[in-house]
């Protein structure tokens, strides 16, 4: 395949798996692309950051500015974004993703919001703490 080739096939799959949304429950517009449609339909944080490296090498400013204000538009006060936003979903995909939520997640579940870990995790397997 040529440059031109990879390009346009590279940017017909990033446009098919974009999803554009808004949330009542955040006021929030947002806009991401979904890494596998059928398996990981939700925006998750390492996924678009590198779509929004795909986006910028494709020339789409806008639309990489796009993923990275969604990316951040959860944010905690305290910094923290998780590493999948649940947009406009009542629960995580599957069940083990509540085991990912905050505690007291009952008062969340018909609302937007995010996982309540990021990845990498460290090599003994927990996560740590930077505070």
């Amino acid at each position: 395949m040529t440059e031109n080739e990879i390009r346009k096939k590279a940017s017909e799959v990033i446009y098919k798996n974009m999803v554009t949304g808004y949330s009542k429950s955040t006021n929030t517009h947002f806009h991401y692309t979904k890494p596998s449609p059928d398996t990981y339909p939700y925006q998750f944080f390492w996924d678009t950051c590198l779509h929004i490296f795909i986006l910028t090498t494709l020339g789409e400013h806008d639309m990489a500015k796009k993923h990275l204000v969604s990316l951040f538009a959860l944010q905690e006060e305290n910094g923290f974004v998780g590493h999948m936003n649940y947009w406009n979903n009542i629960s995580p995909g599957r069940f083990t993703d509540i085991f990912q939520s905050h505690p007291g997640l009952k008062w969340k579940l018909f609302k937007t919001h995010m996982s309540a870990l990021i990845q990498p995790f460290s090599s003994s397997g927990s996560s740590e703490s930077l505070s």
